[in-house]
């Protein structure tokens, strides 16, 4: 695996990844406005991470996994570059700024609740 030797096995706590996955999810997709391009790009890397933190560990995989599809989801969720995002402030008469500022509120606070 390509990103073990980047991460250390002492630099960065395991039980840690799963929220940093998230984060980097949540931002990505929020960029790009995709959740499954997130998802292609975040779980090759994520997985052996993962895997070369932890070996065994089945646990943290499977928050890990949980991590980059919740994550992925919400950044798609607010992002204003989505397809789906675009398509519902047309179908609303909204723009599509103010359907992101109303979203975004709900979905920080569910993030925030799944990052605790």
């Amino acid at each position: 695996p390509i990103a073990v030797p980047l991460v250390q096995k002492d630099s960065v706590p395991a039980g840690l990844v799963p929220m940093l996955v998230f984060g980097f999810a949540c931002t990505m997709s929020f960029c790009t406005g995709t959740s499954w391009g997130t998802m292609a790009i975040v779980f090759p890397i994520a997985v052996p991470l993962v895997h070369g933190l932890a070996p065994g560990d089945d646990h943290l995989l499977t928050t890990t996994i949980s991590s980059i599809l919740a994550g992925s989801v919400f950044g798609d969720h607010c992002s204003p570059f989505s397809d789906t995002t675009v398509l519902t402030a047309m179908a609303c008469g909204a723009s599509v700024m103010t359907h992101v500022r109303t979203q975004i509120p709900y979905a920080v606070m569910v993030a925030a609740a799944g990052v605790v």
